[in-house]
């Protein structure tokens, strides 16, 4: 019986693991994903960073005129 039982646990556990593997990719690639926007943010932060620097001096003037 002991073997029985053993035998069902590994099933069982086998069984877990390849029905959670598409979850695991799933969850891998949303991951990815994420991340990958994340670093396109980051980038158009710093292009909107560094835009903005660049127009404070000029706004700067301007704004000493007035």
């Amino acid at each position: 019986e002991y073997q029985l039982i053993r035998c069902r646990r590994l099933m069982m556990q086998e069984e877990v693991m390849l029905a959670s593997r598409p979850v695991a990719e799933d969850i891998g690639t949303a991951l990815a994903n994420v991340e990958a926007r994340a670093q396109q943010h980051a980038g158009m932060e710093n292009r909107l960073i560094a835009f903005m620097s660049s127009t404070w001096g000029i706004l700067a003037d301007i704004e000493s005129r007035f």
